[in-house]
């Protein structure tokens, strides 16, 4: 009864970490989510219904984010904040191809429908044959 007891305790408290070290907070101004993106790695943000957004972008670390949004230049972010606009059907990309990682907090506003957002592994591109 004891190791039960102590098995729904540590389930329950790895939850509440778990949802907390992830999170968002909708509030009436937008969606927040405060995150860190692992070493090469990227984070992908869209809308259900790919319609276009705001974003405010917060790079909390000394460490260089990319911004990759469809058809723009990439954009360097390094210990600061930024907003960009988003077009339809774009989406955006935030990658950390450092080897540490870093914690982001962005904002997600203007929007319509639901907001999705994943952490990915950087693809290693393939080298071709000698």
């Amino acid at each position: 009864m004891k190791h039960n007891l102590a098995l729904f305790v540590i389930l329950v408290i790895t939850g509440v970490l778990g949802v907390g070290c992830g999170v968002i907070n909708k509030g009436t101004d937008g969606l927040t989510i405060t995150q860190a993106i692992p070493a090469h790695s990227r984070m992908l943000i869209r809308i259900e219904d790919e319609s276009a957004f705001k974003l405010d972008i917060e790079n909390q670390s000394n460490d260089t984010l990319t911004l990759e949004r469809k058809g723009l230049d990439n954009l360097m972010i390094t210990k600061a904040s930024i907003k960009a606009i988003i077009e339809p059907a774009a989406g955006a990309a935030l990658s950390n191809p450092t080897a540490r990682g870093v914690k982001v907090k962005l904002k997600v506003y203007d929007h319509k429908s639901k907001v999705i957002h994943s952490v990915e592994a950087i693809k290693a591109e393939a080298k071709p044959a000698p």
